[in-house]
This record gives structure tokens, sequence and C-alpha cells, in this order.
């Protein structure tokens, strides 16, 4: 699963789909994402914060087989940046699942 393509593919930026549908309707056949916040012309872009991605990863945390992700970024910047936000949601997560 691309969670960065999900969120700009004419599909669901015309409003018919939303990343959740994608996930959603086979979520035994995802085994890994791709996470990056979007794609456009430039490349991959990563996210502002962590909020950005965490509807999606939301949604893959909750895929029984999607356990491989792939921070999908070609700069030292990019990457520590998507880094820092998926450590951050995962942290939240955890506490959350503590409660």
């Amino acid at each position: 699963m691309d969670i960065g393509h999900a969120q700009v593919c004419t599909s669901a930026t015309g409003k018919a789909y939303h990343a959740e549908d994608f996930v959603l309707a086979h979520p035994e056949r995802i085994l890994n994402a791709h996470i990056y916040h979007e794609e456009t012309l430039d490349g991959h872009m990563p996210p502002g914060q962590w909020g950005d991605l965490d509807e999606r990863l939301r949604l893959l945390r909750g895929l029984p087989l999607c356990d491989w992700w792939l921070l999908e970024l070609r700069d030292e910047q990019s990457l520590l940046q998507t880094l820092k936000c998926v450590t951050a949601f995962l942290q939240a997560s955890a506490r959350r699942t503590a409660i």
C-alpha cells in the first residue's frame, strides 16, 4: 500500500474514494506499506507533522498482515522528518494502548 499515492491519486482527490476505501476492501492482501505524506510532481514529500499521517497509519496498524513499512523518501532530511513523525505516531499509539 502506497499511502502517499493514495492521498493524491485522481480517485481520492476527486472525492470518489478515500485511502480507507483502498485499504479496507481487502485488508488481508496488504502486506507492506510505503510511507510518506504525498506524491507531487517533485517526488515524495514528507509530512509536516505526525498528524499528517495519523489517519493513514491508524489504518495500516489495524491490518492483520501489514507489519513492514518502508519510509520512501530520497533525501536524508525528508527521511528523518518522516521517521520522526512515524516514531511520534508509534509512541502515541503505545500510550493509547497502555491506558
